[in-house]
């Protein structure tokens, strides 16, 4: 028997390959907290803010690895803004922290709540399984 969780990254990993040969936008970083949450709210998706540094070596990983990738890139550009922050330098509401760069943070653009957080590095097969899985709960 086939578990739900394997029908659901299979039905997805195959929308996001027909979606990268259909689909030819280019993946859209927003550099301002304020901007990418108005663009959010206007699309009526949510926000995804990553919190990096550009000295840490796991983030410029996550960066050229994970998010570099057309599949993660077509994933985010279905379902959110995604909007990329120095966490010593850029301004975003201090009630996104974490003690961990980089970290993803999934925001509900209607009310800036917090959904769910991610921590550390994530592979391009992890990082869609864990946020697919962050949004069903």
């Amino acid at each position: 028997m086939i578990s739900r969780h394997f029908k659901k990254t299979f039905v997805l990993f195959f929308a996001l390959v027909l979606l990268s040969v259909v689909q030819a936008k280019e993946f859209k970083v927003y550099k301002n907290y304020e901007i990418a949450l108005k663009e959010a709210k206007k699309s009526n998706k949510n926000l995804m803010m990553m919190l990096h540094s550009p000295h840490c070596p796991w983030c410029n990983k996550m960066k050229n690895e994970t998010l570099n990738q057309k599949e993660t890139q077509n994933f985010i550009m279905n379902n959110y803004i995604f909007v990329s922050l120095n966490k010593y330098r850029d301004t975003y509401p201090k009630k996104f922290q974490s003690n961990m760069i980089p970290t993803i943070f999934l925001i509900d653009s209607k009310n800036e709540n917090e959904n769910y957080k991610m921590l550390g590095f994530q592979t391009v097969e992890s990082f869609i399984d864990e946020v697919s899985l962050a949004e069903d709960l």
